[in-house]
């Protein structure tokens, strides 16, 4: 017995007697545990979304092939962009193509009848192109003389105009020969029909060349001094049957 117990006798105190006990503070839950928790968590939840997932590919599964088909062809289609340039389709190059053909027949066909071109279509299509005959006699003609300041004399169905002037075609038509001679003077020959021919004899300057078009206004030449002018037929025999009378060729037929 201790200093103490014996002076607790000595005083007659009761004593009492207790014992402390103490407890550790808890421990805090560290991280790893935390961290497992953590990826526990997530492992559940990507099991969950696989699960839900699976589900959903069952489902469409089960469903018709129709609808399969219309769902998985509906895509949004984007507006194209216009970049400025303009793309032509087979079917468009084709029309084009034609187009351009037949208007080049179309040019060939008026300016040269007898070119390569018509002659093959002609051939491929079997069409014979028919020319245009004039077979007018001299008579469905009316002649008109111009030989401005210069006179005018008739022999044998031969007209000589004399003067220095332009020379004009007395009706329209086209130039189908012309001849120099050794004086330098040029003969034109003017084809109005297949029966009716006017000749100038003459001329010491000519305007027009063979082939060319010709009109009773545009001169058709220039002479010097004189010139002189008849009509043919169409066995190429000399027109003598008329009178001129002002300026005018008039038939004696």
């Amino acid at each position: 017995m201790d200093e103490k117990m014996q002076y607790a006798d000595m005083l007659d105190m009761p004593v009492n007697t207790s014992s402390i006990t103490t407890q550790a503070p808890k421990k805090k839950r560290s991280a790893k545990k935390k961290k497992i928790d953590a990826e526990q968590v997530k492992a559940q939840l990507i099991t969950q979304i696989n699960q839900t997932a699976l589900e959903n590919e069952q489902v469409l599964d089960e469903q018709p092939v129709e609808q399969t088909v219309s769902t998985t062809t509906l895509r949004a289609v984007k507006p194209k962009r216009f970049n400025g340039k303009i793309k032509l389709s087979v079917v468009t190059l084709q029309i084009a193509i034609i187009g351009v053909l037949i208007a080049t027949i179309f040019i060939t066909n008026s300016v040269y009848p007898n070119s390569g071109l018509n002659v093959f279509m002609r051939g491929v299509l079997g069409v014979e192109q028919t020319a245009t005959v004039d077979d007018r006699e001299f008579s469905d003609f009316t002649p008109v003389l111009s030989f401005g300041d210069g006179s005018l004399a008739v022999s044998n169905g031969v007209m000589t105009i004399t003067g220095e002037g332009s020379v004009y075609s007395s009706c329209d038509g086209k130039v189908t020969a012309l001849t120099k001679g050794d004086d330098g003077k040029y003969l034109m020959e003017i084809t109005h029909s297949q029966n009716f021919v006017s000749v100038f004899s003459g001329i010491d300057y000519a305007y027009s060349q063979v082939g060319d078009a010709v009109y009773k206004n545009i001169p058709v030449g220039y002479v010097n001094e004189d010139v002189s002018m008849c009509f043919k037929g169409a066995d190429g025999a000399l027109i003598e049957n008329y009178t001129v009378e002002n300026n005018q060729i008039i038939w004696a037929v």
